[in-house]
């Protein structure tokens, strides 16, 4: 799934993400769990390990194997994104902040 061509496989030369053809890629973030891209419109998509929802696409399985826009972005114009080990960022154009993920209720 991390790898967003729709299974769980290895390859072991490029392959395509065909979900993602006619997108026009922009920007691309990945981290050891998940990655995602920021079209030339501002849109974010996001796929690859998905525990306790992590990715926020609405998707309650481990895994989300294809590219899949972030629902709550919609009508946003994402200009930049940070993947952390369980947390995404993503930044507007109007100058937002998103942020999600599992909080964990850690009390320091």
């Amino acid at each position: 799934g991390q790898l967003g061509i729709g299974n769980t496989k290895d390859k072991d030369k490029p392959t395509l993400i065909e979900a993602l053809r006619g997108k026009r890629p922009v920007l691309i973030r990945a981290d050891g769990s998940h990655s995602a891209v920021v079209t030339a419109q501002g849109e974010l998509y996001i796929w690859g390990q998905n525990d306790d929802s992590m990715l926020g696409v609405g998707i309650s399985d481990l895994a989300v194997l294809v590219p899949t826009r972030v629902p709550n972005l919609v009508g946003k114009t994402v200009t930049d994104c940070a993947l952390g080990a369980r947390q995404n960022v993503a930044l507007t154009e109007a100058g937002e902040v998103y942020v999600w993920g599992p909080g964990f209720g850690v009390t320091y």
